[in-house]
């Protein structure tokens, strides 16, 4: 990793740490170059997850739960859908506060949000919590199982838009593409000023 990093030029390299090890890392390694870059930490992996979501997606359309006792269903999930949305953790039982308020802040524009596992992994309760953050109610929402992974051909291609209400107006566009419109990687353009950490 650091003759990686040696490579790359900071003048145009965006470094974001996750979590308090890389951080640490980044902090007491000798670079050949000095970097700025962003720290995204918190006391759980819950909260690093939920702070890493609002610090890089903005208004996403879809997002994933993934539990915190098993890292292949994160693994699946993180893969499957790393430039479509944010990937939250849980608890097994109930979604936890951080994934469900990340939720609820992003709810305007939140309309899929995708688990891995089966039931074991996102129980009703859990499903249910996702939904009321959500929506106004998890009554408004709906489960679409994709046993064995495979996913119904409605949904294959992302969310399909409604249709359009009464009286005119328009549906919403379904999951966007990665990159900023260009097909050019993640979209950056939101990304504040490095916070003041700084590597050397």
């Amino acid at each position: 990793m650091k003759s990686y990093i040696n490579a790359l030029n900071p003048k145009t390299t965006n470094l974001v740490t996750v979590g308090y090890n890389a951080d640490q890392a980044v902090r007491h390694t000798a670079f050949t170059k000095s970097w700025s870059y962003w720290a995204i930490g918190g006391r759980a992996h819950e909260d690093v997850a939920a702070n890493l979501a609002r610090f890089w997606w903005a208004a996403p359309n879809s997002a994933v739960v993934e539990d915190t006792w098993t890292w292949q269903n994160a693994a699946a999930g993180g893969a499957a859908t790393a430039t479509y949305g944010p990937t939250l953790w849980s608890t097994e039982g109930t979604l936890s506060p951080q994934a469900s308020t990340c939720l609820s802040q992003e709810a305007a524009s939140v309309s899929v949000v995708e688990t891995f596992g089966g039931n074991s992994s996102c129980l009703p309760a859990n499903r249910t919590a996702i939904g009321d953050a959500i929506a106004a109610s998890s009554a408004w929402t709906s489960t679409i199982r994709a046993a064995g992974g495979d996913v119904p051909a409605a949904t294959a291609r992302g969310v399909k838009a409604p249709a359009l209400p009464a009286g005119g107006g328009e549906a919403p566009a379904g999951r966007p593409l990665p990159g900023t419109g260009t097909g050019a990687g993640p979209d950056r353009t939101h990304l504040p000023a490095p916070d003041g950490h700084t590597a050397r």
